[in-house]
């Protein structure tokens, strides 16, 4: 027999997923801010870490909404160099994971 999807383990109830979900978005300044990012972020459109300025006439180039912070005692144009240099997916993880409040910025 064939469990469901909540008893095979590791996985949230989506009881308790819509519960956290809505208790996150309401935690931002700008809720629907935060929404559009998410979606433009899962459709490809925006990154979640970036440096510089995106011009118009530049496809390749992709908005993002927050900058590198990887390293709380750094300056941020030494991490900006590190981030380019050596990047890491960690480096946009712990950016992501120091920034969680600021997702409902406007992108750069």
């Amino acid at each position: 027999m064939c469990k469901p999807a909540t008893a095979r383990g590791g996985q949230i109830p989506p009881k308790i997923q819509k519960v956290l979900f809505s208790k996150l978005i309401w935690k931002y300044k700008n809720p629907q801010r935060f929404m559009r990012n998410l979606v433009q972020i899962a459709l490809g459109q925006l990154s979640f870490v970036g440096i510089g300025t995106p011009s118009p006439s530049s496809k390749k180039v992709k908005g993002f909404i927050l900058r590198p912070q990887f390293n709380q005692d750094q300056a941020f144009d030494l991490q900006a160099f590190i981030y380019m240099k050596s990047y890491r997916l960690s480096y946009d993880l712990l950016s992501v994971w120091n920034q969680l409040h600021m997702l409902d910025n406007d992108t750069h």
